[in-house]
């Protein structure tokens, strides 16, 4: 798996160069490509503030896809033990958990589509 997630960025730092040419090279001399430098976190991060509203808008099918994977894992195990009554509670309330994230990424959606077709900017 490390190999493949090298090769990726290897490939992005290829194109990056190519396209910002010295700027790029610059900033690669002064940027560590594996680890963080947090001694210029404050510096970088200054005046910015979290917003979770652009967060959720940004990253919503991230995160409802997350959530429903999970649910969907472990329905799938707990399955296995099936002729449990509690057990087949979990997976009901796990299947209700699994739809919710699908519709809170249909509503998030719209929502942006909404916005966007009022002129607004989604995030």
């Amino acid at each position: 798996m490390s190999f493949i997630y090298q090769s990726i960025v290897f490939a992005e730092e290829r194109y990056l160069e190519e396209k910002f040419g010295d700027a790029y090279r610059q900033y690669c001399a002064v940027a560590p490509r594996w680890s963080l430098r947090l001694s210029r976190l404050r510096a970088a991060t200054d005046g910015m503030r979290f917003n979770l509203r652009k967060a959720i808008l940004a990253e919503y099918t991230t995160i409802a896809t997350s959530l429903a994977m999970l649910a969907a894992t472990e329905i799938y195990e707990q399955l296995a033990h099936a002729d449990d009554p509690p057990v087949m509670l979990l997976v009901e309330l796990l299947g209700g958990f699994l739809v919710l994230a699908v519709l809170w990424t249909f509503v998030v959606r719209r929502y942006k589509k909404r916005r966007a077709a009022k002129g607004l900017t989604a995030i």
